[in-house]
């Protein structure tokens, strides 16, 4: 050990062994980069640098604790920076998502609606100029061709139906 900053007088130019580490017993065997383990009562991380050109080892120490107090900060704000993300992708996929499920399903029930017969509706309101608002101008097209062809029909079988009638009337008083 070149110097100790708490133990100054005590460790100075002292070997491994006196560190009390049982981890840093055979140092020159020693391949990791990093480890755990206790000094005096204390759990700290020790990392060893390896010196290309000497081959000296380099042992950093640093209390576990005094590590960890400084990340503890870090990863709260992470945290909360990956809640705050998470809450405003969540927040804009459900605005997006309403906003192409909305006129999808008011399509939907429109022409369910047609599909029952009822032909006293109201056309959709076509507010989008994208695959959705050509969806709803094809529907409102088809709702008012649909009623068009009804309309069409209402002429010819009122007149068919008036002269059925005549004609029924004239078979019964030629029965008479």
């Amino acid at each position: 050990i070149l110097g100790h900053p708490r133990y100054p007088n005590k460790l100075a130019f002292a070997g491994i062994e006196e560190l009390g580490v049982e981890k840093l017993n055979n140092i020159s065997e020693i391949d990791a980069r990093a480890l755990e383990a206790e000094i005096n009562g204390v759990k700290s991380l020790f990392y060893i640098y390896t010196s290309p050109k000497t081959e000296w080892k380099f042992i950093s120490v640093i209390p576990k604790e005094k590590l960890t107090a400084k990340l503890i900060p870090i990863y709260q704000r992470i945290i909360w920076v990956a809640v705050g993300f998470t809450s405003l992708v969540l927040i804009t996929a459900f605005i997006f998502a309403h906003k192409f499920t909305a006129p999808i399903l008011a399509a939907t029930e429109f022409a369910q609606k047609i599909a029952q017969k009822n032909l006293s509706l109201e056309p959709l309101e076509v507010e989008a100029k994208d695959e959705l608002g050509h969806l709803e101008e094809a529907l409102n097209e088809m709702y008012q061709n649909i009623k068009g062809i009804i309309n069409d029909l209402i002429e010819p079988v009122d007149y068919l139906s008036s002269h059925s009638e005549e004609l029924a009337a004239s078979a019964e008083e030629g029965h008479d």
